[in-house]
């Protein structure tokens, strides 16, 4: 009996050990959502500051308080596989950012009642290099689109100056010709960019739309108003 004594309690030391010397940050809480136990390196996140028998959701951020509450019951029930994406308080009146995993614990020392042993996670600069990527990419996006707006300006008004010129009071036929072919081309590109960029996926392009809108420009810019075309386009991508 001794013997089985002085093993319970090498256990117990032992796992208090682990427990409080973790990397991460460690808490066991009950069903109420109440700390029933934290470990130092969860303690230095809030500068030692004691965290235990109050709600854990007194040490999440405001911004998140409803995700943890709305989440928490089936969590709680049943961790496995799960994550709480959450940014706790930090005593700067800001907050850092965590990830924050669980596992059931059916008792501990001091509780008969079942436990949800909570690891957290400090992943705040991830998280803020993934932020500043995500602002990086969207003022790429923005000048993109900026980009195109003004190419696709630029060919809209070469191809508007050619067909004025081709209505020019000197203008020779042959001339005439020649510029408004000049204008079929520019409007051939000007329909293939805008196709091209109006859609997400860059690497593909739908023949049927794009033939459809070339034909009616080429028929806008050369004024063949006596017939009509048929158009019977398999939609191909490209």
């Amino acid at each position: 009996l001794q013997d089985s004594q002085f093993q319970i309690n090498q256990s117990r030391e032992h796992y208090s050990k682990l427990f409080d010397f973790s990397p991460g940050g460690l808490a066991l809480i009950d069903s109420s959502g109440i700390i029933r136990k934290a470990n130092s390196q969860l303690s230095k996140m809030f500068d030692g500051q004691s965290i235990v028998n109050k709600p854990f959701e007194s040490i999440v951020y405001r911004d998140d308080k409803a995700i943890f509450n709305s989440r928490f019951r089936a969590f709680f029930k049943n961790p496995n596989e799960k994550e709480m994406h959450l940014k706790l308080k930090d005593n700067d009146s800001g907050f850092i950012y965590t990830k924050v995993t669980g596992t059931s614990f059916e008792h501990s020392e001091n509780s008969k009642e079942p436990q949800l042993l909570l690891a957290v996670s400090d992943i705040t600069k991830e998280k803020v290099t993934e932020l500043q990527i995500q602002k990086l990419l969207k003022e790429k996006e923005t000048l993109l689109k900026e980009v195109h707006h003004r190419i696709k300006n630029n060919m809209n008004t070469i191809e508007i100056l050619l067909k004025q010129t081709s209505e020019g009071v000197h203008c020779t036929e042959d001339a005439k010709e020649t510029i408004l072919n000049a204008a079929g081309r520019v409007a051939s590109m000007r329909v293939l960019y805008e196709k091209l960029f109006n859609d997400d996926d860059y690497s593909e392009l739908e023949i049927k739309n794009y033939i459809t809108n070339l034909i009616d420009e080429i028929l806008q810019i050369f004024s063949f108003n006596d017939f009509e075309i048929d158009k019977d386009i398999e939609n191909i991508k490209l």
